[in-house]
């Protein structure tokens, strides 16, 4: 009885117990447990260490920044994702702070005493230009700065309206914008949504060359003549084009896409938390001086995986998002897929999306200035990744990301491990569970 055994402040043990003897009373607690999380709302947190990358030029040397994993957790609701963002700090080099996270400013430290947000910092992706020019603070809220806010979505602008619940930011219009969105369907298999061979290029949704105006007349058209993608059963086609922005109904007695989108007046984006997924450094290019030595100046990526079903490609300088793929087999998934539109639930939530963690694979070449108006590089000829699903699935997947940076770009598929059919003697594969391990890139004495 938490009222007649209370403790006096500090009140150490005042959070209540309940008493069984039965398998059903132990049912009922948890369940009692669960639902008076409702009462006090999980504060947001981070999930999982904070990633400090390691130069793949100079492996000797941590950079002076790092990446934080945010989730909000909302397991008293069958929200199928919990919201996340991906958020780049500062280190603090010297001082008696030393290796703490510190805000955009270099000097406020990320975390209070206790280990919660400071609600006064800003990230290094925040930007005031993605808000009318206002600056927040976005330490403690998910869906401020970071990652989340420099997807390219669609959108139309909004006021500050900071009185009501939940606060309205301010944002800046850009009815124009499109993320680049790829999955690896085959060429022949958009009705079924068949996995593409080994060696394929990723399927661009949409493809073709985007349009300076008239985007969502553009995007709708290629859903529906574009190869491979107009033979999409048409709820997944729904399903995208919510992720890419568009509150489109989820209706599966529709016959056919609606004939306009309306654009939002804030990003329509389900991004979901990263609770394994640990983000990853892809180095494409570092600067050399006349003298031919490494300079600080890098070209970089980061990749991490979200619950939403999306592997996440960030230019590691602005936080823009350069690319996001998301497999085929999420996308068959009646449930998995709906993680792409926001606000779903789900009897089966949370999912879990692309949840495992990635290692990459790359190598150099040196690129020597022949002008006096040209700058001696080291550049990546290879982008490998590898990872898998952890607790989204069995898969494990190879891509090669060589030329994705640029907006010409495209991704390949190099392989893709997919336990399928039943564990024999003679369908190994069959026999896997969820892809957990981290792979390792190594070299294996094959045949000789």
């Amino acid at each position: 009885d938490q009222g007649t055994y209370s403790v006096t402040y500090p009140g150490y043990g005042n959070g209540g117990f309940f008493t069984t003897q039965s398998v059903a009373g132990v049912t009922d607690s948890v369940i009692a447990f669960i639902n008076n999380l409702g009462a006090a709302p999980l504060e947001p947190l981070t999930t999982g260490a904070i990633s400090v990358p390691v130069d793949s030029l100079n492996p000797n040397g941590l950079q002076p920044y790092g990446y934080l994993r945010a989730l909000e957790p909302n397991p008293q609701s069958s929200k199928i994702i919990w919201a996340g963002n991906l958020k780049k700090y500062q280190v603090v080099l010297s001082g008696t702070n030393a290796g703490a996270f510190a805000s955009a400013n270099g000097t406020t430290l990320v975390y209070d005493a206790d280990g919660g947000f400071q609600t006064n910092t800003k990230d290094l992706w925040n930007s005031a230009s993605v808000y009318q020019n206002n600056s927040y603070n976005d330490g403690g809220i998910i869906t401020l700065g970071g990652a989340y806010s420099k997807v390219p979505m669609p959108i139309l602008g909004q006021t500050e309206n900071l009185a009501v619940t939940p606060k309205q930011y301010a944002y800046t219009a850009n009815a124009e914008r499109l993320r680049r969105l790829y999955t690896d369907v085959s060429a022949s298999g958009g009705a079924t949504l068949a996995n593409a061979a080994n060696g394929a290029s990723l399927l661009s949704v949409p493809g073709g060359t985007l349009p300076s105006s008239n985007i969502t007349t553009y995007i709708l058209n290629q859903f529906n003549t574009q190869t491979t993608l107009k033979d999409f059963p048409l709820l997944v086609k729904q399903k995208l084009l919510n992720y890419l922005g568009y509150s489109v109904p989820l209706d599966e007695t529709a016959t056919a896409l609606p004939t306009t989108l309306t654009t939002p007046n804030s990003p329509f984006l389900a991004m979901g938390g990263s609770i394994h997924s640990f983000p990853v450094q892809l180095t494409y290019s570092g600067t050399l001086d006349s003298a031919g030595e490494l300079t600080t100046t890098r070209s970089q990526s980061v990749l991490y995986g979200t619950m939403d079903g999306g592997l996440h490609l960030v230019d590691g300088q602005t936080g823009v998002e350069q690319m996001v793929f998301v497999p085929a087999e999420l996308l068959r998934g009646t449930v998995s897929s709906k993680a792409l539109v926001k606000g779903q639930d789900d009897t089966n939530a949370p999912v879990h999306g692309i949840d495992g963690a990635w290692v990459s694979d790359a190598a150099y070449t040196t690129q020597r200035a022949t002008t006096s108006t040209e700058t001696s590089m080291v550049k990546a000829r290879q982008m490998n990744i590898y990872g898998g699903l952890r607790m989204g699935g069995k898969s494990y997947y190879a891509l090669d990301l060589s030329d994705v940076t640029s907006s010409s770009g495209t991704p390949k598929l190099k392989f893709h491990i997919n336990p399928a059919g039943t564990c024999s003697t003679t369908n190994a594969l069959g026999c896997m569970g969820q892809s957990w391990s981290k792979p390792t890139v190594t070299w294996v004495n094959w045949q000789g």
